[in-house]
């Protein structure tokens, strides 16, 4: 059944005043759109013209995506007679990565003798993510060449500065605005391939410095072991690879500029400003009211090692020097 769309777009109800030249430029240009428009697209309109003209929409903004994001859920319930029922809700950024991974996989396949595929689309993105299960499962996932990329809409001049005076925010493919602080959180990682436009003309698409490179991607994941916020102990390949200086502010795409942090640390970095360090192989937060900074556990590793240099000297002393490959 087909959701009725609203007479009143969340974005009318803002509680913030407008200037009345503010509200004469937005009732201006709203209805010079609406003679065109259907009330869907309309609606996605307003919300950008909003992000433009009021300096607060993107505090408001990222607000709502943190309220989105906590009411992510899935719920897989097995009937008696085997078969699965999922239902749930994922937020705009969740969503739209799950249909970019399941789209291609869902689209029509011809048979081999060239008759058309009878599969009904929700048929065939169920059979879509399966097929990603399976390849998940299989291992075939891991190369950068066959993942789909979430593409986000970045204007060079908010990226530079997304907190200035009306700058035009990030989009994902079907509009939906992202605040500031999603497009700092999803700049940082490999997740997207990022098109930077200026004057809505493409200058670059997927530039390297956003993607973390493989092998550069697996020594992070290597030396951190896990997230790196205090004792979090999420393995570092569930999570994501976090610039500590951003490339806006001349940080590197390379392993010394490089943190390992669950989804949720991640986006609390981002959230509160936090700043973190790498001191020798150890990153260190530094909160940004520049309290005591959040300093990790003891590397385990090393501490391990000890237990068995002292063992092999009691039971094998003439073993006592470890190989060096």
């Amino acid at each position: 059944m087909t959701r009725p769309v609203s007479s009143t777009p969340s974005w009318a109800a803002c509680p913030r005043p407008w200037t009345r030249a503010r509200a004469r430029t937005r009732r201006r240009y709203l209805l010079e759109q609406a003679a065109h428009l259907d009330p869907r697209r309309l609606a996605q309109v307003g919300r950008r013209l909003a992000a433009r003209l009021d300096v607060g929409v993107d505090d408001d903004l990222a607000r709502t995506e943190a309220a989105q994001e906590r009411r992510r859920q899935l719920r897989c319930t097995q009937a008696d007679d085997g078969t699965w029922l999922l239902s749930g809700q994922l937020d705009p950024v969740a969503g739209t990565t799950l249909m970019t991974a399941l789209e291609p996989l869902a689209a029509p396949r011809p048979a081999t003798d060239g008759s058309p595929d009878l599969r009904p689309h929700p048929r065939r993105l169920a059979d879509a993510l399966v097929a990603v299960a399976e390849a998940h499962l299989a291992g075939a996932t891991g190369g950068a060449a066959s993942r789909p990329r979430l593409v986000v809409t970045v204007p060079l001049a908010t990226l530079l500065d997304p907190a200035a005076p009306g700058a035009d925010p990030a989009t994902l493919p079907g509009g939906h605005p992202l605040s500031g602080e999603q497009t700092a959180l999803l700049a940082c990682d490999a997740h997207l391939t990022p098109v930077l436009v200026d004057d809505d003309r493409p200058l670059d698409v997927g530039r390297s410095v956003y993607a973390w490179p493989d092998r550069v991607r697996t020594a992070v994941r290597l030396r951190d072991r896990t997230c790196t916020w205090g004792s979090c102990t999420r393995p570092a390949e569930w999570g994501h690879i976090h610039h500590l200086t951003p490339w806006s502010k001349g940080g590197a795409t390379a392993e010394r500029n490089a943190a390992c942090l669950c989804g949720h640390h991640h986006r609390l970095v981002h959230r509160e400003g936090w700043r973190g360090e790498l001191v020798g192989a150890q990153v260190i937060w530094h909160p940004p009211d520049g309290g005591p900074p959040r300093r990790p556990p003891p590397p385990w590793a090393r501490a391990l090692d000890r237990v068995v240099d002292r063992w092999r000297a009691r039971t094998h002393p003439h073993a006592t020097t470890r190989a060096v490959a």
